[in-house]
Parts: structure tokens; sequence; C-alpha cells
């Protein structure tokens, strides 16, 4: 009975001692699980923290880009953490900004986050902008620069679009808002060896053979022209420097020289060889000079012309001096070579013209020539020839016939703009925002 009762004692006690060994265990296991949770409560904070100082950094990035402060890198202090921030310049006006977040915590290793996207700094003036209506180009056009196009562009022939970006932006005012970049036959957008960027609202063939592209966005910044049309002109009369209306006025519309009464009434002016001399205004308040034997314009200011002005000098070209802006109520036709007298060293500092209507700008300048002009047409811009067009250009459309040679002048300084052209406010957007690894 005594043996019975020391083995039962064992068994008890072994029991006892089991029993405290699991609970142990679990207590042991409940404490690691505990330290465990705090340890991933902590990390979490952490990288949501890191997250968050990443994405300050970014912010700073977008706001030294819009004021044109830029720095390859910078680091930023941030709630007791620090981001560094790296800025890639793509081109004149897309940056790819990478922000690595990191803040101290009690985890190891140390919480980090990083994010990635391209910023686009777009200042109109430095673009060719169609808005609202369809970009046409027919022919072999060649298109050196940025362009911007509302609703869809259209290539046909054998066109060729180098530099770049280009925007494709839907339009819901239209009936075809798509969009849409339709490339045909032998057009070519890009290179193998200098692909461009391209953002796309709508569709395109990304299997085309002459797309050369780097990067390709589906969001594309929205841009909208500023208003110029046939309502404006009293307010763009009454702004001018100069107004042209104190000589041979007909039913209210300008006309210089005045009318001889051979042929049909004129209406406006046309520079050609024949045109007499004109001197009128003050440098400084509005001024425009015009000297037949050289064919020669000065111009100064912002002048009105209430009509149609044509430049017409076929057998040789008109050259221009000074910084101003025509804005003329009625059509605006270049039919010569329109140039400053040295476009290499004083264009468009020194010498810049400006063309503004709320109607139509026509350019058919001989083969080779050179046409230098910032222009304005609300309804429409057609460049017709194979003329070499320097400067930029705004309007509902935009249409190219018979092989022009375009090239956007970019890096305009606002202060070398002419007096009196429509302007656009820059802005900043964001694009293709992503999470990478740190």
């Amino acid at each position: 009975m005594k043996q019975v009762l020391r083995n039962e004692g064992g068994v008890a006690l072994i029991t006892a001692l089991m029993t405290l060994a699991v609970v142990s265990l679990l207590g042991a296991a409940a404490l690691t699980i505990a330290g465990g949770t705090i340890n991933q409560t902590t990390w979490d904070r952490s990288s949501n923290q890191a997250f968050a100082i990443a994405e300050a950094g970014f912010d700073q990035a977008v706001a030294r880009i819009r004021n044109e402060n830029l720095e390859a890198s910078f680091t930023a202090q941030l709630l007791n953490g620090e981001a560094e921030v790296t800025i890639t310049q793509i081109n004149m006006m897309m940056y790819r900004v990478r922000s690595v977040g990191a803040q101290p915590s009690l985890a190891s290793p140390k919480a980090r986050r990083a994010i990635q996207a391209v910023i686009i700094h777009l200042d109109p003036k430095d673009i060719f902008f169609a808005d609202s209506a369809q970009g046409t180009l027919l022919g072999s056009t060649t298109f050196d620069g940025p362009l911007y196009v509302r609703d869809e562009l259209r290539a046909s022939g054998n066109s060729v679009f180098t530099t770049g970006p280009f925007f494709v932006k839907d339009d819901p005012a239209t009936l075809n808002p798509t969009g849409d970049l339709t490339l045909e036959g032998s057009d070519q957008m890009g290179t193998v060896a200098e692909p461009v960027y391209l953002f796309v609202a709508g569709s395109y063939d990304p299997n085309f053979s002459g797309l050369h592209a780097e990067e390709v966005f589906s969001v594309v910044p929205d841009l909208t022209m500023p208003i110029i049309n046939i309502d404006a002109m009293p307010g763009e009369r009454a702004s001018a420097d100069l107004v042209l209306d104190d000589d041979g006025i007909t039913n209210g519309t300008f006309v210089w020289p005045p009318y001889s009464g051979n042929g049909p009434m004129p209406t406006g002016v046309v520079f050609d060889q024949s045109t007499p001399d004109l001197t009128t205004g003050t440098v400084g308040d509005g001024y425009l000079k015009w000297t037949k034997a050289t064919k020669t314009l000065v111009i100064d200011g912002k002048v009105f012309i209430d009509g149609n002005v044509t430049f017409d000098v076929m057998a040789s070209s008109i050259t221009y001096e000074g910084q101003g802006t025509i804005v003329a109520n009625g059509n605006i036709a270049i039919r010569s070579e329109f140039m400053p007298a040295d476009p290499a060293s004083d264009w468009p500092e020194t010498d810049a013209i400006g063309l503004v209507t709320p109607y139509e700008i026509d350019m058919t300048a001989k083969p080779g020539d050179d046409i230098y002009a910032f222009t304005y047409a609300y309804e429409k811009i057609t460049f017709d020839k194979p003329f070499n067009f320097y400067g930029n250009a705004t309007s509902q459309a935009l249409v190219t016939i018979s092989n022009p040679r375009i090239t956007v002048q970019m890096n305009v300084d606002k202060d070398d703009m002419p007096p009196g052209m429509p302007e656009m406010d820059a802005f900043t957007t964001v694009t293709g925002w992503k999470e990478v690894q740190p």
C-alpha cells in the first residue's frame, strides 16, 4: 500500500512539473508574440512615417521645380526623419523625381519607403498648341519640339516628329473626344537613338514601326488656350499702344495706303514692294515704321490694325526690328520670307514680332524661306509650302500642308516675348506616380 502511494506521489510530481513547464512555455510564447506584436506595430508606424516623409520630400521637389529652383539632389529633415530626394531632368519640361523617406525606429532595420514620379512643368509659350480641334499634318512635315493637341493628332504621309514631348488630350467639348494619335505610312515619331516621351489620353498603335517612345503616359495635362475671338477685339483695341485708324477709314476698317479709287476697295494693309513708307507712333509708346526701299518693318509695343494684314514681298524678304505684336481685326497672311536681320544673335532677345488675330493666319512663303514669329489665331493657322518656321503657334486648329519644317522656339524668357501676345500661365503636374524600392 505504501509502495502504491509512493508511486502515485511520483506521478503527481511529474504531472505538476510538466504542467509548470507547459505554462512556462505558453508564457514565453505569449511574451514572444506580445513582443513581436509590439515590434510589428512599431515597424508599421515607422514605415508609415517613412512613407509620409517620402511624400513630403516629393512635395518639396514639386515646389522647387514650379519655382525653377532646381538642384540635382537635396536632403529634407522632416518629422524627425529625413527624405533623400533626387531630381533628374528628362527634357526642358519634364523631371523624374525619386524621394526616399527614412524614419528612426526601434525596429531593425530602419524603416525606409520610396516613391517616384514624373513632374511636368509646362510653360505654354514653349509649345505648339492646338485646342478643341483636330491637328492635321499632311505631306512630309518635319516637326521639332513640344506639341500639344486637344481632340486628336492625325499625321499622314511622311511626317517626322522629333524632340517632343507630345501631348494628345481628349476633349469632351467636341463630337469626337478621342484623344487619339494616328500615325500612317512612313510617319516617324522619335528615333531609336532619341526616343520621345508621349502623353496620349486615347488610343495609339504601340507597334507602329515609326513610333519610338521612351515612355508613354495615359494621363495628359489639361491645358486650355486663352480666347481672343471677335468679341475680344474692343478690349484688344483699348489696350493697344498704337491704333491705326486715323487715316483711310472705310466702313470702320483701316486702309493704308488710302484707297485710290481703282479696283476693289482694299481692307486692311499690305506690306509689299509697292507699299509707301509709313512712320507712326512713338518709340516706347507704340510705334510702327515701314520702309519700302529696304522692306523693313520696325515695331515697338502692341499695335492694333482694324482689318486684314498681309506680308507679301515674294521676290525678296521682309526684315523686322524691335519687339512688338500686331493684333489684326482680320486675317493675317505671310507670303514672303519674314525674319529679323540677324536671327542668330538678335531673335528673340532683341528682335521679335507677334501676330494675333481672332480669325486665321495663313503662311505660304517660298520653298526654303524662313519665317520667325510668335503666332496666335483663334480659328486656324495653316503652314502651306516647304518653308522653315521658327517660333510658336496657338490656335484651335493647326494644319500643315506641302512639307513645312517647323522648329518650336523653346526656353523663351518671358521678358523676351513680344508685348501684347496672349499669355497662358505655366503650371506643374504629376504623372506616373508609384512606390518603388528604397
